[in-house]
């Protein structure tokens, strides 16, 4: 037996629990909702997010921090900003506050309080959730939309949203599959990338450094031409460079390493001092400690071992010397290599590390509504679109707000077909 539905959204992430509370709203219950989710709970994805206290939003959203087909999303940033995010939030129960640079969290600081909260209205909101049941298989028919699930049982729907998330975390349930959808359906996917995830460098460059962390200011490079700079923390591990300023990079190292360019990053470990401020300092040291050895020059200024590597960098011989051995040009070597350590990448880590997807389906293929202009009636929501933000609370932010677009435009739509019936007299 086909069982048959108003409006099917595959997948019980972010975008999908918030479109079909949305969709529920507008329709006021007058229609049936379901959730195909292939986990068997919803929201898995949303517990892990902002390390447990899920960064729900920024209040500097806008198109600056996303990337892909942002051309098409500024009418939505628009339609949607932060504040009107949180009055959503508020709406439906939950409490919101603000944080470091401009990052919103649930009050509680808790994951679970904001999955609790959408779970609740979905249910109130009597939205069908179907758990363990993953859809591989979608086509098209007189209007309506046939979806089939592993066990071959077949469901109609009148409107779907695919809000199937991206490739990242598949620990936590992502999948490939609406991608596969996408295909079936005829639409355009692009490439796909790990993003927010550690930088990859060769081994020995990161070796000694394993568990050490230092302020900075970083920039990257793409056959020698600097395209992006960011300040903060980098970690550095057994696998290269970690931390929020260099998760920032690594869509554009994944993009450009898999088109052969040569990717570069540079660490400034004292980015408030100038090299000639340096040098002066470097003097200092040297008559204070002139019997220190050379590599330990550094201990004043950084990271010990941080400074023993850039010393050992800068100067090789260094190994065998003493403070006072050093030269005046040993000294402008060190103080050039503070400001501009240089780490050359060989790609980002895999998915089970990246916080989420660059690349999906296009958004080209979508009219303003994120409606497929191939097949009426399909939308679209989420990272399964070739959109992905900065850290920071951007990707979510474009969760909630591409899902309420999408439960919008499906309900209207539902809602308008339903008074064309009606005669007019």
């Amino acid at each position: 037996m086909q069982e048959k539905m108003h409006l099917a959204i595959v997948g019980g992430g972010a975008s999908g629990l918030i479109a079909a509370i949305t969709a529920s709203k507008i329709c006021k219950q007058t229609k049936k909702i379901t959730i195909f989710e292939g986990a068997l709970r919803v929201g898995r994805k949303l517990l892990a997010t902002g390390n447990g206290r899920c960064n729900l939003t920024n209040i500097h959203a806008s198109a600056k921090h996303y990337h892909g087909d942002t051309r098409f999303i500024e009418a939505i940033l628009r339609t949607y900003p932060p504040q009107r995010v949180i009055q959503y939030f508020e709406e439906l129960g939950l409490l919101c506050k603000e944080e470091a640079e401009g990052r919103i969290y649930p009050y509680s600081l808790q994951s679970a309080t904001v999955l609790d909260v959408l779970r609740f209205n979905a249910e109130e909101l009597q939205v069908e959730m179907i758990c363990d049941c993953p859809i591989h298989k979608i086509q098209s028919q007189d209007g309506k939309f046939l979806l089939e699930n592993h066990q071959q049982q077949i469901f109609i729907a009148d409107k779907v949203i695919l809000a199937t998330g991206g490739k990242a975390s598949p620990q936590l349930g992502s999948a490939e599959n609406g991608y596969i959808l996408a295909k079936q359906l005829g639409h355009t996917v692009t490439p796909l990338y790990p993003a927010l995830t550690i930088l990859r460098t060769p081994p020995e460059y990161v070796k000694a450094l394993k568990g050490m962390r230092s302020h900075v200011t970083a920039t990257l490079k793409c056959n020698g031409k600097a395209i992006r700079h960011e300040k903060g923390e980098v970690q550095f591990t057994e696998q290269g460079l970690s931390g929020i300023c260099m998760f920032q990079f690594s869509r554009h190292v994944a993009h450009s390493i898999a088109n052969k360019q040569k990717i570069t990053v540079l660490l400034d470990f004292m980015p408030e001092y100038s090299v000639s401020a340096i040098v002066n300092h470097l003097n200092h040291a040297v008559n204070l400690f002139p019997h220190l050895p050379a590599p330990e020059i550094l201990k004043g200024f950084i990271n010990k071992k941080i400074g023993e590597a850039v010393v050992k960098t800068a100067v090789p011989h260094s190994k065998e010397i003493l403070a006072k051995q050093l030269t005046k040009s040993d000294f402008k070597s060190i103080a050039n290599a503070v400001k501009q350590f240089s780490f050359p990448c060989i790609g980002v880590a895999d998915w089970k590390q990246a916080q989420v997807t660059a690349g999906g389906v296009s958004l080209s293929q979508l009219n303003s509504s994120l409606e497929s202009k191939i097949h009426k009636g399909l939308y679209f929501s989420g990272e399964l679109l070739n959109i992905d933000g900065d850290c920071g609370g951007y990707n979510l932010n474009w969760a909630w707000i591409s899902g309420i677009t999408a439960g919008k435009a499906a309900a209207k739509s539902l809602c308008h077909k339903d008074k064309a019936r009606v005669p007019t007299t």
